[in-house]
C-alpha cells in the first residue's frame, strides 16, 4: 500500500534532513505542494527581466531572502527608513497563500499528488512542508507528522501561523545529539514494521 507522509513544523527543525533521508534511503518521491507555484514564480521573474540563473536563485537559492530590484519597494517600513525592495520570499508567501487558501488545497497538494501518482505509480510519497494542505493530504490517505525542535520558533510569517493551526496526527521531537540518531529514531517510530505508524 502506498504511504503518503506530510511533514510540517517551523523552519530549522530538521524537515529537510528527514525528507532527504526518506527519499535517498526509503525511495519516497517528493511532492512539494508549491512546486507549480515555484515554477510559475520563476517564469514570472524571468518575465520581469531576470536572467535564467538569477530567477532560479530568487526562487530556490541564495536570493530568496534578499531585497530584489525586480520587485516593488516595501511600503511597510518605518518613516525615515531607507527604501528597500520586497524579497522573492515575500512574493512566494503571498502567492502560496493565494493558491493554498484562496483557491484551496485542491490546487496545490491535490494536483501535486495526482501528478506524482501518474508519474510514479505505486511509490510512497512525501510532502516536505505542509502549510495549508493538511486536510487534502489526509483525504488522500496521508498522515501529518509535525517535526519539533527545542529552541526553534516561527518568524511571525503568515505561513508560521498556518503551521501553528495544524493539528498533526503525531509529533516527532528532534532533540537528538546528532543527525544519525535522529534519523534512526524517526525510522523506528514511523517506518519499521514492528513499530510503524499506520500510514
Amino acid at each position: 500500500m502506498t504511504r503518503i507522509i506530510g511533514l510540517t513544523g517551523y523552519r530549522q527543525t530538521g524537515k529537510s534532513t528527514i525528507a532527504a533521508h526518506l527519499k535517498a534511503e526509503h525511495g519516497f518521491v517528493a511532492a512539494h505542494v508549491f512546486a507549480g507555484g515555484k515554477a510559475a514564480t520563476e517564469a514570472y521573474f524571468r518575465h520581469l527581466g531576470a536572467d535564467d540563473e538569477t530567477a532560479h536563485r530568487m526562487v530556490h537559492g541564495d536570493l530568496r531572502d534578499q531585497p530584489s530590484p525586480f520587485l516593488p519597494l516595501r511600503v511597510d517600513l518605518p518613516s525615515g527608513a531607507s527604501p528597500e525592495h520586497h524579497s522573492p520570499r515575500f512574493f512566494m508567501e503571498m502567492f502560496g497563500n493565494f493558491m493554498g487558501q484562496t483557491l484551496g488545497a485542491d490546487w496545490t497538494a491535490g494536483l501535486e499528488l495526482k501528478r506524482i501518482q501518474v508519474e510514479h505509480p505505486g511509490r510512497d510519497i512525501l510532502i516536505e512542508s505542509v502549510v495549508y494542505e493538511a486536510e487534502a493530504i489526509r483525504a488522500a490517505g496521508g498522515t501529518i507528522i509535525r517535526i519539533d525542535r527545542p529552541g526553534t520558533s516561527g518568524r511571525g510569517l503568515k505561513t508560521d501561523r498556518a503551521v501553528e493551526a495544524i493539528a498533526p496526527d503525531t509529533i516527532f521531537t528532534n532533540d537528538h545529539a546528532d543527525i544519525a540518531s535522529m534519523l534512526t529514531e524517526f525510522d523506528r517510530r514511523f517506518l519499521e514494521a514492528d513499530h510503524a505508524l499506520s500510514l
